[in-house]
């Protein structure tokens, strides 16, 4: 199933290829807060099946102090 997204500003757009039998539902504290609801929604694809449109990726670290 192809899907496409992006960030809210627009800067970043993506196409994806994925399979919906592959999607799950993450409780973990780490999906709770970067989704702000009980669960986040993911997806495992390779390098292939992602195909960035516009903008440019960055690594963002995340720290949490206990």
């Amino acid at each position: 199933m192809k899907i496409d997204g992006g960030c809210l500003c627009g800067y970043i757009t993506y196409e994806a290829e994925v399979n919906p039998e592959k999607v799950a539902v993450c409780h973990c504290t780490d999906c709770q807060t970067h989704s702000g609801t009980a669960f986040g929604v993911v997806v495992g694809i390779s390098d292939n099946q992602f195909q960035l449109l516009t903008g440019e990726l960055k690594t963002c670290l995340l720290y949490t102090s206990d």
